[in-house]
């Protein structure tokens, strides 16, 4: 008896419900229409459907589509800045970081880069206003037909880069079905670029994008990709660097330069081609530069170069303190300290030095004779030694993060030139490594 009185209040529920729905949607219906307002109508239908779905994707409803970024956040973006450390006679002597990025002025890069940028990666940079409706349709077309499509916008990769709208803490519950979680991050890409626009004239965003986009490498901004793959201010890179660089945009990994070269000048040269067709060059021009080979002169930062090494790690240690105090991380919030060293009595301290070690280095091989030098109070071999000391570093906890604990990944970028360990490639190759 219960149970039919359950069933029987359940089913006028039900019947209130559809006729809840029948009410809604029957300004949408085009039954009875004639032909030629029907296709105006389900135009209009699909527009109102994009922006109730776009209002429910903004505001998270129901956790369905994860965080979406707030205008406070598109007013305040949080970015990690590199932190410099300055002698006494104003040299940089170091920096502290987890992303190396410096921030530029638009005035600081070369001219043909940015025509290379947004050639290649925005061409109607100027014209929109943070969406591109041409290229937006055809990405949805070319995801429901299964395939992968670029086309976003430099504002929709700023948003992309800087809100990390992809990550699995902007994920709601549709954010882990395959197509659909792509589908509303891209939507939520398109309402933040939006806020940007609004926000922001065309250079300062074109600036943001500068100073945010990943060139691989942990090298972040225009300034630290200049330098790390040509040692040059990035006012000064000709048209194809300029070329290499935005290719890396792309995918860092798949058009680097180092470890994928044939891949990089496939893509350089196929820029090239895209300039030619923009009249940017000529045609002669761009099958003249297809010719010519990628010449780096790769120099990747890490958190213990330049100069001062024990000196800059005392600094670290006696701002501790501070830092906590004035809730500032020393690895991200881009401080400028300046010390009383003296740059150039260091240089001869560090020359006196590195004499020095030639013949404390011979004294050391001869003592250990081949074998590892690492031993507990009983004079054994500590085994994995190294890897244990490597793995308590910054450096590696961010990689680790970066890269899903992924161990060829972090092995690759600890060892991009040199190890993560000084002592050891003192030990290894001995001093002047």
């Amino acid at each position: 008896m219960e149970r039919k009185l359950l069933m029987s209040k359940l089913k006028v529920v039900f019947s209130k419900i559809r006729a809840l729905f029948k009410i809604i949607l029957k300004p949408f219906s085009i039954k009875g229409l004639k032909w030629y307002w029907k296709i105006p109508k389900i135009v209009m239908n699909f527009i109102i459907i994009v922006l109730v779905f776009a209002f429910l994707v903004n505001i998270n409803f129901l956790w369905l589509f994860g965080r979406t970024p707030s205008v406070k956040e598109v007013y305040n973006p949080e970015q990690n800045i590199a932190s410099e450390l300055y002698s006494a006679d104003g040299k940089l002597i170091g920096k502290f970081f987890n992303e190396n990025r410096v921030p530029v002025a638009l005035k600081e890069v070369s001219p043909i880069f940015i025509k290379v940028l947004i050639n290649t990666e925005d061409i109607r940079f100027y014209e929109h206003h943070g969406v591109d409706v041409k290229a937006t349709f055809a990405i949805f077309w070319s995801m429901f037909k299964g395939e992968k499509r670029g086309g976003s916008t430099l504002t929709q990769q700023l948003v992309k880069n800087m809100y990390k709208t992809r990550a699995k803490d902007s994920r709601g519950l549709l954010g882990h079905i395959p197509y659909i979680n792509t589908a509303v991050a891209k939507i939520k890409e398109i309402i933040t670029s939006v806020k940007i626009e609004m926000n922001y004239s065309k250079d300062e965003i074109l600036l943001m994008y500068l100073n945010t986009v990943d060139f691989g490498n942990n090298t972040f901004g225009i300034k630290t990709a200049a330098k790390t793959y040509f040692n040059k201010k990035p006012s000064m890179l000709n048209i194809q660097e300029s070329a290499v660089l935005v290719g890396l945009l792309k995918a860092p990994t798949y058009y680097n330069p180092l470890q994928n070269k044939k891949n990089a000048l496939r893509r350089r040269n196929t820029i090239f081609q895209q300039l030619a067709k923009s009249e940017i060059i000529t045609k002669k021009s761009a099958d003249s530069l297809t010719k010519l080979p990628i010449e780096l002169d790769y120099n990747v930062e890490e958190n213990y170069d330049g100069e001062a090494i024990y000196f800059r790690q005392s600094v670290a240690n006696q701002l501790k303190k501070w830092l906590k105090e004035n809730k500032v991380d020393l690895y991200g919030d881009g401080i400028k300290i300046y010390t009383t060293l003296d740059s150039r009595m260091q240089k001869y301290a560090e020359d006196a030095a590195k004499e020095h070690m030639k013949s404390l280095q011979k004294r050391f091989f001869n003592h250990w004779d081949g074998e590892n030098p690492w031993r507990n109070n009983s004079g054994e071999e500590i085994p994995n030694f190294l890897e244990n000391e490597i793995k308590k570093g910054k450096q590696f906890a961010y990689l680790a993060k970066k890269f899903n604990a992924n161990k060829d990944s972090i092995d690759y970028y600890l060892n991009v030139k040199k190890t993560n360990d000084g002592f050891y490639l003192a030990w290894r190759q001995g001093y002047n490594f």
